[in-house]
C-alpha cells in the first residue's frame, strides 16, 4: 500500500520519528525503530501512531527525515519498504540520530566501550610482560 507523506508538526522536528496509522504498520509496534527505504535512500526512525487517524494511509515525517529519504510532502512511499530495524541498525539509529539528546550519549557509550576494551588489552599486555620478566 502506498502511504502519502505529510509534514510533522513543529514540536516533532529533530525527533527522528515517523507517525503511521496502526492499520498500516502491520506488526510494527509503537516505539519500534524502523528502517524506511525509498529510491535507494534509507533512514531509521521511531514509529509512532496517529491518534484518531487509524484508517488514513499517510506517513508523517519531519523535514530532516524527508530530506534523508529524498521525499517531499505529498510524495508516496510503499509501506512494504518499512520494516523493523535489526539490532545493528538500531545502534546505527542511535549514532545517526538528529536529536543531540540521543546521539551524544550514544557516542559517549561507544567511546567508553572502546576505552574499556583498550584498558583490558593494556592490562593483559602488562600481565604478560610481568610473567615473562619473572
Amino acid at each position: 500500500m502506498l502511504l502519502e507523506v505529510e509534514e510533522a508538526s513543529r514540536d516533532e522536528v529533530f525527533t527522528d520519528m515517523v507517525r503511521i496509522a496502526r492499520d498500516h504498520r502491520g506488526s510494527i509496534e509503537n516505539g519500534t525503530v524502523v528502517r524506511i527505504e525509498h529510491d535507494g535512500n534509507r533512514v531509521f526512525a521511531i514509529a509512532r501512531g496517529l491518534q484518531g487517524r487509524n484508517k488514513d494511509a499517510v506517513i508523517v515525517m519531519d523535514e530532516f527525515v524527508r530530506r534523508k529519504l529524498g521525499v517531499r510532502a505529498r510524495s508516496k512511499i510503499d509501506s512494504n519498504n518499512i520494516r523493523k530495524a535489526k539490532r545493528w541498525e538500531k545502534l546505527t539509529w542511535y549514532l545517526e540520530a538528529t536529536n543531540p539528546a540521543v546521539h551524544v550519549p550514544a557516542w559517549v557509550a561507544v567511546i567508553s566501550l572502546g576505552l574499556g576494551a583498550l584498558s583490558v588489552l593494556l592490562g593483559l599486555v602488562g600481565a604478560i610482560i610481568a610473567i615473562c620478566a619473572a
